[in-house]
Formats: C-alpha cells, sequence, structure tokens
C-alpha cells in the first residue's frame, strides 16, 4: 500500500473512532476513552496535526493525557461503566429478543471489559485546597 493511501485510511479510521468517541459522550454504551485512544493510535499514523488536536482537546484529551500518564482509570470512569454494563447485560438476558446465544457472547465480552477495567490502578482525583489565608500574629 503506498504511503498516501495509507495515512488516508488512518485519518479516517481516527474520524471514525472520534465520531464515535463523541457519540460515546452521550450514549451510555459507547465507551469514550477507548473509542478516543483509538482515534489517536490512527492519527499518531496517519496526522501529527490531528493527533496534537485530539490529544490537547478540551473534552477528549483529558482522558488520554491521564491513561498515557498513569495508565489509571478514574474511580467515576470505573463506577460509569460497571453501572453501564450490569444494566446492558440485564436487559440482553431478560428483555432482548436477541437470540441466546448472542446474549451471553455479548455479556461474557462485557465481563471481559470489565476484568480489563477493573483490573487497572484506580485514578484518585485529588481537589486543590483552597490557598489558606496567612496566620495573624
Amino acid at each position: 500500500m503506498e504511503p498516501s493511501a495509507k495515512r488516508w485510511l488512518f485519518n479516517l479510521l481516527g474520524f471514525v473512532f472520534l465520531g464515535l468517541a463523541a457519540l460515546g459522550v452521550v450514549l451510555p454504551v459507547l465507551p469514550t476513552t477507548p473509542l478516543v485512544l483509538l482515534a489517536l493510535w490512527a492519527f499518531a499514523n496517519g496526522s501529527e496535526r490531528m493527533y496534537r488536536y485530539v490529544y490537547h482537546h478540551r473534552w477528549f484529551g483529558a482522558a488520554a493525557r491521564d491513561w498515557k500518564r498513569h495508565k489509571a482509570i478514574p474511580r467515576r470512569g470505573k463506577v460509569l461503566a460497571s453501572v453501564t454494563v450490569a444494566l446492558t447485560a440485564f436487559y440482553l438476558l431478560f428483555f432482548s429478543e436477541a437470540p441466546r446465544w448472542a446474549a451471553w457472547t455479548s455479556v461474557a465480552l462485557m465481563a471481559y471489559g470489565m476484568f480489563f477495567v477493573h483490573t487497572r490502578p484506580t485514578l484518585e482525583r485529588i481537589k486543590p485546597r483552597a490557598q489558606e489565608a496567612p496566620e495573624r500574629r
């Protein structure tokens, strides 16, 4: 594959992953951070400019920077992922008309995802304390 076609393909993948990540902000079934990481991987191979843009983006960049620096997942992300997966699995198994094998396969994949999430370190957010007034003598 020639270099320009390869770059074009990686950029296309980057935009697809970034678009899905944007949907993941409002749809709880799409995991935003892994999709942003995939977009960064694709842009790293296709467009350094887009890589820098996404990495330093106000909304998408924070999770990517946290992952790169700490290889940890914030507690809020773990809780949100767990609740979302549990509700989705419950729906799939008890209310969905999907074939049983498909529902159980989906639940197994979600369980693997939860195993991954919960075996990563937890990133604790430390809120900066307000500056204390100097003591008066």
